[in-house]
């Protein structure tokens, strides 16, 4: 077999061989950086990731790796390598199931794309999926696997509010050094992993749980990055540096774009997560995936609905509703409005003042947060 590092030529109407069998490629239906994704041609519901460069011994081995460790489970969650694809001597990709249905997570984290993407949307929704995406890494890293590069494009979310993982072959699958994610996104990269090459780092479940806690962020805190609004900070500095905005005395100051103390929305054990998963403790390992689905179950679970507004949802911990309030004094609307639902008459400005002081009061003296953390 080839080892010389060429660029594959291969275009939609080429053929491949899938063990004895010839396909034909369809329509290119995406492109990154590393291979281009093809349909094949009287085979519905299976997709073709080519890659650019023909892949070297290393890449080869990790393909044939991960065939190995196909399972049901890891399939119904992922676009996971079910055959490797060849043109003569040469492996240049591989098969696996189509993913139909499913918009990247982002388009749900970002409020604009929300709101006219999937208007039907509530704030339990946004639990429900971050309890669905934290169940899906539990899967991968029960399977032995560190998914790595977690980012807001390879994460699909499906009508039914399940998620699937996408973009597997940069997944680590064992401790050998070809077998490690090289690829990752700055804005979800953990404070250890910033600068470095990561091509020769083991990564770890403690790694995978950083991008975890930050999407899991973005979804419920309606978009912003724990990292965001440091002043001048650059993002990948402020992450290096653990200046999140959940960090000491400050974490009862409002949230910029939303307006809101994470406190008035969600409940304090699940703050107290966040607090774990950004804060500078080294003696101490980030929630786990299984820890936060257990956590965002139980947080769905006890959401109440809005009697206004049914996309309103809130935890049992606050004393109203908080998105009513924000619509109230005149802030973006982050949930669409529903045909028959209504405004809020009164205006709890003053007591919703002092309620929220009490809240801090409380969650300080009882809750009481390191400086640092």
């Amino acid at each position: 077999m080839s080892t010389a590092i060429r660029e594959s030529t291969l275009k939609a109407g080429d053929t491949v061989t899938c063990n004895t069998t010839r396909l034909r490629l369809g329509a290119m239906v995406a492109q990154g950086g590393e291979g281009r994704i093809f349909k094949i041609d009287g085979q519905p519901g299976k997709l073709a990731k080519i890659y650019m460069r023909m892949p070297d011994e290393a890449q080869r081995t990790k393909l044939q790796r991960m065939l190995k460790l196909q399972k049901a489970s890891l399939g119904s969650i992922s676009a996971w390598p079910t055959d490797l694809l060849s043109a003569g001597r040469d492996i240049v990709g591989f098969l696996n199931a189509e993913i139909a249905g499913g918009r990247p997570i982002h388009t749900l984290i970002t409020p604009s794309d929300r709101l006219r993407l999937s208007p039907g949307a509530s704030f339990a929704t946004l639990v429900l999926v971050a309890s669905n995406l934290a169940r899906a890494m539990t899967t991968f890293h029960q399977a032995g696997i560190v998914i790595g590069d977690m980012n807001g494009s390879n994460v699909l979310v499906m009508p039914d509010h399940s998620v699937r993982i996408i973009d597997c072959d940069s997944c680590q699958i064992g401790p050998e050094k070809a077998f490690r994610c090289p690829v990752g996104m700055e804005e979800f990269l953990a404070p250890e992993l910033q600068g470095k090459k990561l091509g020769k780092v083991k990564r770890t479940r403690n790694h995978d749980a950083f991008p975890l806690a930050v999407m899991i962020f973005e979804l419920l805190c309606m978009g912003r990055h724990p990292f965001a609004g440091t002043g001048d900070m650059a993002l990948g500095r402020a992450i290096r540096r653990r200046k999140h905005m959940l960090r000491g005395f400050r974490a009862a100051k409002p949230l910029r774009v939303i307006g809101l103390p994470l406190q008035t929305f969600l409940p304090a054990p699940i703050v107290k997560m966040f607090r774990r998963a950004f804060g500078v403790s080294r003696w101490r390992s980030r929630p786990t995936a299984l820890e936060w689905t257990n956590a965002l179950d139980d947080l769905h679970g006890s959401l109440i609905r809005c009697d206004c507004n049914q996309t309103h949802a809130y935890a049992s911990n606050a004393i109203w509703c908080p998105w009513c309030t924000l619509e109230q004094r005149g802030r973006p609307t982050f949930f669409a409005r529903p045909a028959g639902s209504r405004r809020r008459e009164w205006k709890p400005d003053i007591v919703y003042a002092m309620s929220q002081r009490l809240r801090f009061l409380h969650d300080y003296y009882c809750h009481p947060v390191r400086q640092g953390q």
